[in-house]
Formats: structure tokens, C-alpha cells, sequence
């Protein structure tokens, strides 16, 4: 269960396709950081909303998904169809911290930690902790896309 709930945190989900990972014009360092830091937070809204669509339209044309289990997802296309797979699935809760963002314009790299809590049904209420890396780059609209992401959970009591 643990890859699943790995998964749809790289993944996220708003209930409509919204606009995601808004252009903004940079103005330096500062600014891009700040780009960078209010994408994730989309990211992060699409995630508790569960909005798939949403989340596949953060990810650039050859964006990826490394998933816990070895497995890589490919572009929107197959990151939306993966994530309209789930059913039977809420976030009740979701935070993503960013610890640190090294720039490299047109590239950012994110590294920072994330806590979920998912009702997955059938197998009740499951606390997910971990860290993640993603890979940013901006394109020539000006919007900061997903070039690659990848989590790791921390080990869950008991196990």
C-alpha cells in the first residue's frame, strides 16, 4: 500500500483541469524560488483534491514519475491515466515542505518532505511520511513543469 500512497502524492489530483503551475515573470533568483515554491503548492492543492488532470498537466511533455516500486511513468498522458486508475481513494490531508531549491535557470531542484493521510477503502486510514525530489523546468511560457519526480517513504511504525 505503501508505493500507492507514494504514488499519488507524486501525482496529487483539483476537479477540474485547472491551470496549473501559473506563468509568472521572473525577476531573479528570489522570484524564481518563489515560482518554484508556489507550484508545489498547486501541486499540493491538486493533490488533496484528488484532481488527476490536474496534476498530469504539472508534468512537462517528457515528464516523469520514478514510483517507489522501480515502475516510471511517462508524460501527462500516462501519468493521467495511472491516476484516473485509483478508485475508492480520498486525501484527507496533505503537506508538502520544501527544504531546500537550488536554481540552475531554465531548472530548479526541490529537495523536501511530505506527510499524507489517505483513506484508501478497504484498508482504512494510512499515515504516509517521506521525502521527496522534483526536478523543475520552466518553459517558454513561463511556467515552472515537472521534469522528474521521486519519493521515498519512511518506514511506518510496526513495520
Amino acid at each position: 500500500m505503501r508505493p500507492v500512497l507514494a504514488t499519488l502524492l507524486a501525482l496529487g489530483a483539483a476537479s477540474a483541469v485547472l491551470t496549473a503551475c501559473e506563468p509568472a515573470a521572473s525577476r531573479g533568483p528570489a522570484a524564481s524560488r518563489a515560482e518554484v515554491e508556489a507550484a508545489l503548492r498547486r501541486y499540493e492543492a491538486f493533490t488533496l483534491a484528488m484532481a488527476g488532470d490536474s496534476l498530469a498537466a504539472c508534468f512537462t511533455p517528457d515528464g516523469e514519475l520514478l514510483r517507489e516500486d522501480g515502475g516510471v511513468l511517462r508524460g501527462p498522458a500516462a501519468i493521467g491515466a495511472f491516476l484516473r486508475s485509483f478508485t475508492g481513494v480520498h486525501v484527507d490531508s496533505v503537506s508538502m515542505t520544501s527544504d531546500t531549491i537550488q536554481l540552475a535557470e531554465p531548472e530548479a531542484a526541490q529537495w523536501g518532505t511530505f506527510a499524507q493521510v489517505v483513506r484508501v477503502e478497504g484498508h482504512g486510514v494510512i499515515h504516509a511520511r517521506g521525502r521527496f525530489v522534483m526536478q523543475w523546468s520552466r518553459g517558454a511560457d513561463g511556467r515552472w513543469r515537472i521534469r522528474r519526480v521521486m519519493t521515498q517513504s519512511f518506514p511506518r511504525a510496526g513495520n
